[in-house]
């Protein structure tokens, strides 16, 4: 229902502004999330009333969701849930708009790349919250397979097809604002943002915390 942004925005609005509200909104969120949603590590689609499993999709927008389940102080659960994302990225050296778990290949009509930063900060989140290094390891990956495959003459390409690897001629802005943001960021151990405190939104721009 694109409505993402709205569980990101309920735990950074508790840590922006520490009122009780918005961390009572998150924790019923993520209650809800792994009664009706969690299959093993991924999360598949369900139907709102009756809760039956509709689409067993990872869709590419799922893969902010490690980051904020990190950044609210779980990184065990979470980290499995990462590892299989990045499974699907080392497939295909990218990550298709949908890929379909029980028949462990890219969904019909979501077979496209265009250059999405959810996948890269949750990397970004996980590094800085456990230090593993096969999630610095993750991000490298990710750097080279941008590359190798996506690379232009005068930018980065989205792919029509991760499979095909063939360009659409778009960069997204996202791309420059996120994407490369967050890998940047894994390798920048002495950068403002990983040295003082910092909660990015959605559009990952920056908003200082303050102590209270």
């Amino acid at each position: 229902a694109n409505i993402d942004s709205t569980f990101e925005y309920a735990l950074k609005a508790y840590m922006l502004f520490r009122e009780s509200k918005w961390k009572e909104m998150f924790l019923f969120y993520v209650d809800a999330i792994r009664s009706h949603l969690k299959v093993g590590p991924w999360y598949y689609d369900v139907h709102m009333d009756s809760g039956t499993v509709v689409w067993p999709l990872y869709n590419s927008l799922q893969s902010f969701w490690p980051g904020v389940e990190a950044l609210a102080g779980d990184v065990s659960t979470t980290s499995e849930t990462l590892r299989a994302f990045l499974g699907v990225f080392r497939l295909f050296g990218a990550v298709p708009e949908g890929f379909n778990v029980l028949a462990g290949g890219v969904q019909s009509g979501q077979r496209g790349y265009p250059l999405r930063p959810e996948l890269a900060e949750s990397v970004y989140y996980l590094f800085r919250a456990t230090r593993d290094v096969s999630f610095k390891e993750s991000a490298k990956d990710m750097v080279l397979a941008l590359e190798m495959h996506t690379r232009s003459p005068c930018g980065y390409s989205g792919l029509d097809d991760v499979e095909l690897r063939t360009p659409n001629d778009r960069m997204e802005s996202f791309f420059l604002s996120e994407t490369l943001k967050y890998l940047f960021l894994v390798f920048d151990d002495e950068n403002v943002f990983n040295r003082r405190f910092f909660v990015f939104n959605t559009e990952a721009h920056p908003f200082p915390l303050h102590e209270r």
